[in-house]
């Protein structure tokens, strides 16, 4: 999967899931869902820091077409 595909499910994962949760399982699929959004988005920041350009592309529609996002 897509790691900015990724970080964009897992927080409306988190909308979707706790509410059904009992009250001890909110606070750790919080705090899990918040570990992954730090994991995924600790990736971008080193890899920029190393000095690689971070490209991807999210699929558009007829008329917008691709989204392409490059940071160096």
């Amino acid at each position: 999967m897509n790691l900015v595909i990724a970080f964009i499910l897992v927080p409306f994962a988190g909308m979707l899931l706790i509410p059904f949760l009992k009250v001890n399982g909110k606070g750790i699929a919080a705090f899990v869902l918040l570990a992954i959004n730090a994991l995924i988005s600790s990736y971008f920041a080193i890899q920029s820091l190393l000095g690689d350009a971070i490209v991807f592309t999210l699929p558009g529609s007829f008329i917008t077409g691709d989204f392409t996002a490059c940071f160096t």
